[in-house]
This record gives C-alpha cells, sequence and structure tokens, in this order.
C-alpha cells in the first residue's frame, strides 16, 4: 500500500500536536495505567475491573506488588467490540464478583477499546451495584488523551472517597493529604496532640478502602497543595468539610509552615512554639554546619521528568524541594523539561511565579537526553532530578540526588543532610 504526502503530513501534524500537547503538560500519562498502579497495593477488600481486551492488563506488572490477585478483565474479544456487545461480559463479571468473591466494593476501569465504540459501560455498573448491593464505580480511563498525572489521581481520590457516605454525627478530628509518606509517624501525631488536634487519616499514601470510607468523620482536611484536588475538593465539600491549603513539610522552615497552618486552622497558634522548640533546636547546629560548606555551591533542580502516582513529588509543580535547598545554603536553579523557545520560557516563568519564585534564573531542556550536556555547561555542581536521567547525569561526572528520595519533618531532615552532603564531596 502506497500511502500518498497528503496523508504522511497528516501524520506529522498529528504527532507534531501530541507532543506539543505532552510537552504543555509535562507530565501526561494514560489514566487507566496510573490509576491501576495506585490501587495495585492499597490495603483494603475490593476488586478492580480492567473492562477491555486481554492485553488492557499489560499496563501493570502481575508479579510486583501485593494487590495482583485482586484484578479480573472482562477480556473483550474482537467481535464484542467490533459490535460493542460490551455490556453482557461486563455485567457477567460483575454479578459473578458479587456472588463468589463479594468484596466490599469494585472499581471498573474502562479502556481504549470501549472509549473507542463509546460504549456506556457505567449503566451496567449501576445495574449491577443496585442489584447486588455492591458498591461499585465506573472510571472512564483510557490512553487517548494526555491528563497531567495529578489530575488522574485527583480524579481516582474523588471517587474513592465519593464511596463514603456522610457522618451520622458531628465530626472530629482532620484528615491530611498529600503529606508524604515519608513522614515520621511519631513527629506528625505527636506535634498534632501537642497542638490538641486528633488525627481521622492521612492520605493517599498507604491508605485502604476502609480509611477512605472514614474519611467524612473529620471536621477539616489540610492539603498540601490543595489546587490538586480539584474533583476530591468537591466530594469532601459535599461531605461537609472545607479543604486548606498548607505547605509542603520539607526543610525546618517548611515543617513549621505546615504545622502552623495546621494550628491557626484549629485555633492553636499559643501552643506551636512550645510544641516544636525541642525539635528545632536540636536541629539548628548540624545546619548551621551545613549552610557554611554548602555557600558558593550551585545546584539544579530539575523537574517535569517524572511518571509516578506519589503526589507528594508532583505538588507545587515538582518545586518543593526549592526551600529546603535555599535554606540549607545552596545556590539554587531550576531545569525545566519543556521546550525551548521564547515563548514556553515565559510560561515557565509564570509557573515559577505562581510558587512564589519569580526571581529564581530557570534553564530550560527538551528532554532526559539532553540533561547532561545541560548541567555540564551550567557548571552545576549537583543536581536534585528524577532517576530517568541518572545514565547521562552520572556520564557527565556529577553528583545527584533523586528528589523521591528527600525525607519530610524534622525528622526526615537528618537524612536530608546525610543525603545532600554527598553534593558537596
Amino acid at each position: 500500500m502506497t500511502i500518498s504526502p497528503e496523508t504522511r503530513a497528516a501524520d506529522e501534524r498529528f504527532w507534531q500536536a501530541q507532543e506539543a500537547r505532552r510537552q504543555q503538560l509535562g507530565q501526561p500519562a494514560c489514566s487507566q495505567s496510573n490509576m491501576s498502579w495506585a490501587l495495585y497495593d492499597m490495603p483494603g477488600d475490593f476488586a478492580v475491573v480492567i473492562h477491555g481486551e486481554s492485553d488492557c492488563l499489560n499496563c501493570f506488572f502481575h508479579h510486583v506488588g501485593g494487590g495482583g490477585d485482586r484484578y479480573y478483565s472482562t477480556r473483550l474479544t474482537d467481535h464484542q467490540i467490533s459490535t460493542g456487545e460490551t455490556a453482557q461480559p461486563l455485567g457477567a463479571l460483575l454479578r459473578a464478583l458479587a456472588r463468589v468473591r463479594r468484596p466490599e466494593a469494585i472499581v471498573v476501569l474502562g479502556t481504549c477499546p470501549v472509549e473507542v465504540i463509546g460504549a456506556r459501560f457505567e449503566v451496567v455498573v449501576e445495574e449491577v451495584a443496585a442489584e447486588t448491593g455492591v458498591p461499585m464505580v465506573a472510571l472512564h480511563t483510557h490512553g487517548l488523551a494526555l491528563m497531567p498525572l495529578h489530575r488522574i489521581q485527583d480524579w481516582m481520590y474523588g471517587t474513592l472517597a465519593g464511596l463514603a457516605a456522610p457522618a451520622d454525627a458531628p465530626g472530629e478530628g482532620i484528615n491530611l493529604l498529600g503529606v508524604p509518606e515519608g513522614m515520621d509517624p511519631a513527629e506528625l501525631t505527636g506535634v498534632l496532640e501537642g497542638l490538641g488536634v486528633r488525627l481521622n487519616g492521612t492520605y493517599p499514601g498507604g491508605t485502604s478502602l476502609e480509611d477512605w470510607r472514614r474519611i467524612p468523620q473529620a471536621t477539616a482536611t489540610y492539603a498540601v497543595d490543595a489546587s490538586m484536588y480539584r474533583k476530591l475538593g468537591r466530594a469532601l465539600k459535599k461531605l461537609g468539610q472545607a479543604v486548606h491549603d498548607v505547605p509542603m513539610p520539607l526543610g525546618v522552615a517548611g515543617t513549621r509552615a505546615f504545622f502552623s497552618a495546621i494550628a491557626r486552622g484549629q485555633g492553636a497558634t499559643d501552643r506551636l512554639d512550645a510544641v516544636l522548640a525541642d525539635r528545632t533546636e536540636a536541629l539548628g547546629p548540624a545546619i548551621e554546619a551545613f549552610r557554611t560548606r554548602a555557600a558558593g555551591r550551585r545546584i539544579a533542580l530539575c523537574v517535569r521528568m517524572l511518571k509516578t502516582h506519589r503526589v507528594e513529588l508532583l505538588a507545587h509543580g515538582g518545586l518543593a524541594p526549592y526551600a529546603l535547598l535555599e535554606e540549607l545554603g545552596f545556590t539554587v536553579e531550576v531545569l525545566i523539561q519543556g521546550p525551548t523557545e521564547d515563548h514556553a520560557r515565559a510560561r515557565y516563568a509564570e509557573l515559577l511565579a505562581r510558587h512564589g519564585l519569580s526571581d529564581v534564573p530557570l534553564t530550560p531542556f527538551p528532554g532526559p537526553w539532553k540533561l547532561g550536556e545541560v548541567l555540564a555547561a551550567g557548571a552545576f555542581d549537583g543536581a536534585i532530578m528524577s532517576d530517568v536521567a541518572r545514565n547521562v547525569v552520572e556520564a557527565v561526572g556529577l553528583p545527584w540526588v533523586s528528589t523521591g528520595a528527600l525525607r519530610p519533618g524534622l525528622s526526615g531532615m537528618h537524612t536530608n543532610l546525610e543525603l545532600l552532603g554527598r553534593l558537596l564531596a
């Protein structure tokens, strides 16, 4: 078959448009694969149905993690897809799961084939849920449209929160949203107890289905970068909760600002200094010594290089480590993956300004393959980045620290000083 020049040109325009959209989003992903990974290790007695052909199951690895046994597939045939006869196999599978497996809830993830044919599979899900009494939700996930990672996660979290019924009694305590999983539980609960605040739950890292059903029992939710949780915010509002924005608890100043925002919201600001005094003062000498060593060292903070369902790494546009690096005495420049034209630079400057970094120098680079060259040309002393480009960075002999390795909270500062000390060698 001969492909005409017009067809080739149209194909090229399509892929150029896709790439432009991908660069604009920065961290796009297939919503089905991203959600399935996020659900994979979530504790709880629930089932996940991949509604599509058998190859759609290849979006995650069955041998990794502990939740592979909760995944099922309708395994649609070519005939069923081409004729649109997809409701019967889905309904049969859902009824069998409700009768034999009897999970507490079922999440149905749509795929590209059912999206292409326009199947309204949510109608089947609603009917079987009403018939069997098992809570079920349908999500039109697929890989045909690009979507930022945090929007995918917010979509899923809002859906999980929708499984909860409004609290029967007045709420008590608070929910925390988007706090990194590495936050020391003893520090978190200890400080909150010192402020007279009860913790209802931390979301989403490590939460179970039961945790999501308990989310209405709090009086308020405090979210790291609340702008990432529009759908979940609406769901919580329906449950009678306000969502308050709090900073990322990274570094001494960031952690203090995090607890300070909670203290203000809970009317406990008068207790904050006494609660934090011993914890912050113990870190003082080590931080001052580190600042002396780090003075004059230029560090690149590389962003938009990450595919992850860890929302704390997506918060604040990936710029959260900036304040920690500055607090420790480094001179920081932001390197942003994306187009390098002037119009793109203006968008990046707007991004930094939204996060209070108006006067910070920035350098765009087209992709991970170019990062080592850009870092070497900039005469940087080290980099904070995703490990996706480790090979090209290590090839130019530059030390680096993974963004995901930085620890939150005051207790995490001991680890951070050790990790970042590698950049001073």
